[in-house]
């Protein structure tokens, strides 16, 4: 669960910056190392709430900042939308 919740907080990062939309955050992952699904595609499945409850935990319990949400997910959390329709 760290490992999918800190890829799709990476991901949402990369989104926000405009690095690339969450389709191609998706497909380098399915396709550059074979995950059956993208980050963010996981993220929708276990919901974007939960990803945000994980990485809140670990910030809280170890204290680094590797798992600072993204704001992009903070935002989705908030709004209670999804990285896909």
């Amino acid at each position: 669960m760290r490992t999918v919740c800190m890829l799709a907080n990476e991901g949402a990062d990369a989104v926000l910056q405009q690095v690339c939309d969450a389709a191609a955050v998706d497909t380098a992952m399915q396709n550059g190392v074979n995950y059956p699904l993208g980050p963010l595609a996981w993220a929708d499945r276990i919901t974007p709430a939960m990803v945000l409850k994980v990485l809140t935990n670990l910030q809280q319990a170890y204290g680094l900042d590797r798992y600072r949400p993204s704001q992009l997910l903070r935002r989705k959390v908030a709004a209670g939308t999804r990285f896909f329709s």
